[in-house]
């Protein structure tokens, strides 16, 4: 009844669900048990707090007026521009100032087409809309995931999947109709897919992997302005940053000569006279937003916000511009600058942010030894985005909007850094075959060879330690932490996970009194769930054959397509939804006929496959 409610009511709501649900299982493929029941029940509490989110707004809004999130900017605008170029589409008259509105340059994005053009198929849907946003962050969620438990592991991936689900703001971005979850959607896809098509297992795997880079990478363009050049400056320095480090020697010489080749650089007139005039742009981008309605914070010399004009600018003011723009990118807004009650409760997430920062820094040679040119994407996607963002913004809350642009590739390195932090810390035990730990009497020192600087740093902080015990552990976390010349560490066993997972989970709690009454409550809990009505229908339920399931949901998709056929609005407008209605139609004679065959290849191909693609 839901899926008929669903195809009659919102085809755009079903579709969205239906594109949820093969994410989840993409998410899912491959993983061992105790791991998909812990991914899959973090995704499905996330996608249910997502949704609720969506239902409150839709009940809470005017049915005779298109509305929004109070957060969500410009997301109002966004939606009434999409229904009205997908009106013109469809012939439909629309007011002339309207038209006017819908094909204007200011906020300009392709974005507004593929709302459009999903509305335009499978009709208007101004709420339903947010559903699509939901799936592309959660697709996000998942590519990321993905690359961070073959990168790091099972327990580094599932910590970065519970901080980019439901860190606030990615959270909010996820449910807004503006074009964030969209764009970082298309980022991710050209970063994974060059990823995929550089290391993946298979000519089809790495053919498909590639198209879907390619073509992410051509509808970046039209998202948002200078999203191409961040991808470019990424991988760039993907590539250059692996080059470097993959050798001790190139990467000893690098960090002496990159600055001295850079200075000497900008030191050239011609360069010098270039960098300035790009400087000079973003000042005045950056005066820009800081004269725009909201929270602003400032970064040139006084004499530029008094109206000096900026062609005045001098290579030293520019300097200081370019440090205090990266250190906004990190600190801003700081937390004594919390005026208003809206920036108060952004504080905790401003002090998660910090760390998260030191986490990534921290796990940041660790993840190199474990995968380097996937740490390197995560790096250059950071570096470039802070290099673009920070040197342009100048309001705080457009300033926090796109630095969560960033946000999930930081996660990732901060996840391995916890993870590091707490085996160090004892919380975790260490995986079969993986290396001793930092904590020996030596340091680590005999253990491998080490770059130039880190030796002297190291042995300067060891010879103090002897007569420090501060220093001493200082040495033991440099020397755990910042070793870029030890072989990769292996991934923890697959076995592992779970005997981790609980550890991390409810090894703080077990002991103590709190423990103890959570414990009783569950079990209270539990008995009273096994014993209702509802309990011993859903255990039915499950024991259904699968292939029962297949013709079930193909059954209820053609009732709906059906009712859908039979009660909606026939004309000249109506025709496009006759595309999802034969769509539907189409599946479901598929999974009614064929649910048998279909359950079978499911269980010999994809069940059968163990392996992690």
């Amino acid at each position: 009844m839901a899926i008929v409610a669903g195809t009659v009511l919102s085809p755009v709501a079903l579709a969205m669900m239906l594109v949820l649900g093969l994410v989840a299982f993409a998410i899912g493929r491959g993983l061992p048990p105790a791991e998909r029941r812990v991914v899959l029940t973090i995704l499905l509490v996330a996608v249910a707090l997502r949704v609720a989110a969506v239902a409150m707004l839709f009940m809470a809004s005017d049915a005779n007026h298109v509305s929004s999130f109070p957060f969500d900017g410009d997301g109002r605008y966004v939606k009434l521009r999409a229904l009205w170029i997908r009106n013109v589409w469809l012939g439909v008259p629309i007011d002339s100032s309207y038209f006017d509105q819908a094909f204007a340059d200011y906020g300009w994005s392709s974005y507004i087409y593929v709302l459009a053009y999903l509305q335009y198929l499978l009709g208007p849907a101004p709420y339903a809309i947010h559903l699509f946003s939901i799936s592309c962050s959660v697709a996000v969620v998942g590519m990321l995931h993905r690359l961070a438990r073959r990168a790091y592991g099972p327990v580094p991936a599932v910590m970065a999947l519970l901080l980019m689900l439901f860190l606030p703001t990615l959270f909010m971005w996820s449910v807004s109709a503006m074009k964030e979850a969209w764009y970082l959607l298309l980022m991710t896809t050209a970063l994974i897919g060059l990823e995929r098509a550089l290391r993946g297992s298979g000519a089809v795997v790495r053919g498909v992997a590639g198209a879907a880079a390619v073509a992410a990478t051509l509808a970046l363009d039209g998202t948002r302005a200078g999203a191409t050049l961040i991808l470019a400056l990424a991988v760039t320095l993907a590539f250059a940053g692996t080059f470097v480090t993959r050798r001790r020697y190139v990467f000893a010489a690098s960090v002496v000569m990159v600055p001295l080749v850079g200075i000497l650089v900008l030191r050239l007139p011609p360069v010098q006279s270039r960098v300035l005039a790009r400087l000079r742009t973003s000042a005045e981008l950056h005066i820009g937003h800081v004269n725009t309605e909201g929270y602003s914070y400032r970064l040139l010399d006084q004499r530029f916000y008094s109206g000096d004009s900026f062609e005045s600018m001098t290579w030293g003011e520019a300097q200081r511009f370019v440090v205090r723009s990266a250190a906004s990118f990190v600190f801003v807004p700081l937390p004594w600058q919390s005026l208003s009650r809206s920036q108060l409760l952004f504080l905790p997430q401003q002090l998660i942010w910090y760390g998260l920062v030191l986490f990534a820094a921290v796990g940041l040679v660790r993840a190199c030894q474990a995968d380097l040119f996937a740490t390197w994407l995560c790096l250059g996607m950071t570096g470039a985005g802070a290099v673009v963002i920070a040197l342009n913004e100048g309001n705080i809350g457009t300033l926090v909007r796109h630095r969560d642009s960033v946000v999930p590739f930081v996660i990732c390195l901060s996840a391995m850094g916890m993870y590091s932090a707490l085996s160090w810390a004892g919380v975790f035990a260490p995986a079969r075959g993986s290396p001793p730990r930092a904590s020996e009497l030596d340091f680590g020192l005999s253990r491998a060879p080490l770059p130039i600087a880190h030796a002297i740093a190291s042995s300067v902080v060891v010879g103090f330690g002897r007569r420090l015990p501060l220093l001493s552990a200082a040495g033991a976390l440099l020397t755990r932490f910042l070793r870029p010349s030890l072989p990769a560490a292996p991934a923890p066993d697959e076995a592992h996970f779970e005997e981790q997972w609980n550890e991390l989970t409810t090894g703080a709690i077990a002991d103590g009194r709190l423990g103890s009454v959570l414990r009783k409550r569950a079990v209270a809990a539990s008995t009273t769930w096994g014993d209702s009505v509802l309990a011993a229908q859903l255990e039915i339920l499950r024991t259904v054959d699968t292939w029962r399931w297949l013709r079930g949901l193909g059954t209820a998709l053609l009732a709906g397509a059906l009712l859908t056929l039979v009660t909606g609005r026939a004309g000249g407008h109506a025709w496009p939804s006759l595309f999802a209605w034969g769509v539907m139609v189409v599946a479901a004679l598929v999974l009614i006929v064929g649910a048998r065959p279909l359950e079978t290849a499911f269980r010999d191909q994809v069940l059968a496959t163990p392996e992690l693609v």
